[in-house]
């Protein structure tokens, strides 16, 4: 038996004996975090790509790198799947030290590239989409995009960091390497300029969204929708504590399947925050969808039975609503209510769309606000 293939990558502590083949591990847990965390993610970039390809027909720049932030993540996870079965997640001294070829140890140092680019792409989309939605304001644009340059300057100088530590790190014997040596305190500073550009993002829609002239609920509303990177702060900061807590810890394999579960946290729930704003529109017009058909139904269902009756079908005629106001049945409009709502058809009753105009005729009624028919 060749003993050299069962030296530990690190010996065990005092007291403790490799264990090569059961070992306690932390990998069935990263793996549930992705499993859990990118599905949602999917939904979320799928429900907005829908969104604004076929109801707003109005795709972005903003939607693009989403998409490039869904991949990267979808990228992430993968390889911590992979990387899981080669020791992440595990300890150093229950590993063997010939299982840690550079090849294997190279992919699990492309877990922080494709991090850097993931973060990139999800902060990048956000500010995309902040300059589509304030973009009348100067000052604010001017925000948005000074803080879009620095943080692209600065996740370049890390991605760069990165791939030099992917090639010059990838053996055990770098260690002590000054270069690879340092590599744990630069995650801490990257850590701590992902909490500060979150919070900045975080900060900087408040302001313009409090200026917004519209009632207070729903001022509120839209304030609570961009909020929600609240979220993705707090993992942000539980990330940077994990980091900081294991920095000096030389089970570095043990300790990355914990940040690595977090930084598989943040990069989901970042992408799904800054979906988050397309949402309303999506729901509104689900609702929209669904009272159109049903106007729609009740239309030709009251054509039918007037037809039935015997009775003359004129241009139009008017019957009274369960709600008590009239309806006036045309051939070419549809359906009108009382409350100045309507469906608009073609002459053959097909549905076009809803829409909505002021009934004057009922002296009643509160004058409307609301549009209720297409979105933008």
């Amino acid at each position: 038996m060749d003993l050299s293939k069962n030296i530990p990558a690190l010996p065990p502590p005092d007291g403790v004996q490799s264990q090569f083949d059961h070992p306690r591990t932390l990998a069935s847990s990263l793996i549930a975090v992705n499993a859990t965390f990118l599905p949602l993610m999917i939904i979320a970039v799928g429900t907005r790509l829908y969104t604004r390809t076929f109801i707003a027909n109005a795709l972005g720049w903003d939607d693009y790198t989403c998409v490039g932030a869904a991949l990267s993540s979808t990228a992430y996870a993968s390889v911590c799947i992979l990387v899981s079965h080669w020791g992440v997640g595990t300890h150093l001294w229950d590993i063997r030290a010939i299982t840690l070829t550079p090849p294997r140890l190279r992919i699990m140092s492309s877990l922080s590239i494709i991090y850097v680019l993931g973060i990139l792409f999800t902060k990048i989309s956000i500010f995309l989409l902040y300059l589509r939605i304030f973009v009348v304001r100067r000052n604010f644009t001017a925000f948005v995009k000074g803080g879009m340059v620095f943080f692209s300057i600065y996740h370049a100088a890390a991605l760069g960091l990165s791939i030099a530590y992917l090639t010059k790190c990838d053996r055990p014997s770098t260690v002590r390497d000054s270069f690879c040596a340092k590599w744990q305190s630069l995650d801490v500073f990257q850590a701590v300029m992902n909490v500060s550009t979150d919070t900045y993002l975080l900060v900087l829609p408040i302001a313009p969204v409090m200026q917004l002239q519209i009632p207070q609920g729903k001022k509120l509303g839209v304030l609570m929708v961009f909020l929600c990177g609240f979220i993705a702060l707090a993992v942000s900061i539980a990330r940077l504590i994990a980091i900081g807590v294991n920095l000096h810890s030389p089970d570095g394999l043990y300790y990355a399947a914990l940040s690595s579960s977090l930084t598989a946290v943040e990069l989901n729930v970042g992408i799904v925050t800054a979906s988050m704003v397309i949402m309303p529109q999506f729901f509104t017009h689900s609702k929209i969808l669904h009272l159109s058909t049903y106007k729609a139904v009740r239309y030709r269902f009251l054509r039918r039975r007037t037809n039935s009756s015997g009775r003359q079908q004129n241009p139009s005629s008017k019957t009274r609503s369960d709600d008590g106001l009239f309806v006036i049945e045309t051939n070419v409009l549809g359906s009108i209510q009382g409350d100045g709502r309507f469906i608009m058809t073609n002459v053959d009753g097909s549905l076009i769309r809803p829409m909505s105009f002021q009934d004057n005729t009922h002296e009643h009624l509160a004058p409307r606000r609301d549009v209720w028919g297409p979105l933008v």
